[in-house]
């Protein structure tokens, strides 16, 4: 998985991944391609809050403290 710094969080065309830098911090080495796909979606508004908590961490339970993480960085910002 490519992660591109910078302060977008905006998908791009090709699946090269242009994500905010703050949130960084929060992110395994790896990300599940789901995980991904539903963190993608909660930034760019497509998921509420309450969704993106519920299924975020389904293909690896240890992802739920990475979603408090990203919960409360996001909060922050």
């Amino acid at each position: 998985m490519l992660l591109v710094r910078c302060h977008s969080h905006v998908a791009e065309p090709r699946g090269d991944w242009k994500i905010r830098e703050d949130i960084l911090i929060c992110l395994p080495d790896r990300l599940h391609p789901v995980s991904k796909m539903f963190l993608e979606r909660w930034l760019s508004g497509e998921m509420t809050t309450a969704e993106f908590l519920r299924w975020f961490h389904m293909p690896n339970s240890s992802y739920l403290s990475v979603a408090e993480c990203l919960l409360a960085v996001v909060a922050g910002a």
